[in-house]
């Protein structure tokens, strides 16, 4: 399995597994030089669509640059880690933003 990162509400992919992942739908630019929320959850639910009991399922989740992760590894194995026929897994990534905004996002009052 491997997911694709885009920023996004939840996309869905069907295969052996059908794949729902989801995400803040939108980053805010805070104090004109963060991203907010920043670290930011992608959650991944994944559900058998086989009759076989699936064993040792994992996830890999590719990141565009200016995204990394905290504290975990792309490679993700979820959990249950035997999915029965039906059945559903889950995962999650954190993810953080390390570029700042590209334009200036300061408010300037003026009056005439």
């Amino acid at each position: 399995i491997a997911t694709y990162y885009g920023i996004g509400t939840t996309d869905i992919s069907f295969g052996i597994l059908a794949l729902s992942v989801s995400s803040p739908s939108e980053l805010m630019v805070r104090s004109c030089f963060f991203y907010s929320p920043n670290p930011f959850p992608v959650n991944l639910v994944a559900q058998s669509t086989v009759i076989d009991t699936i064993r040792d399922a994992i996830a890999t989740i590719h990141l565009p640059d200016g995204m990394e992760l905290t504290e975990c590894d792309s490679i993700l194995p979820l959990s249950p880690d035997i999915i029965p026929a039906g059945g559903v897994a889950t995962g999650s990534w954190d993810v953080e933003v390390t570029l700042h905004p590209e334009r200036d996002t300061t408010y300037r009052h003026h009056t005439m």
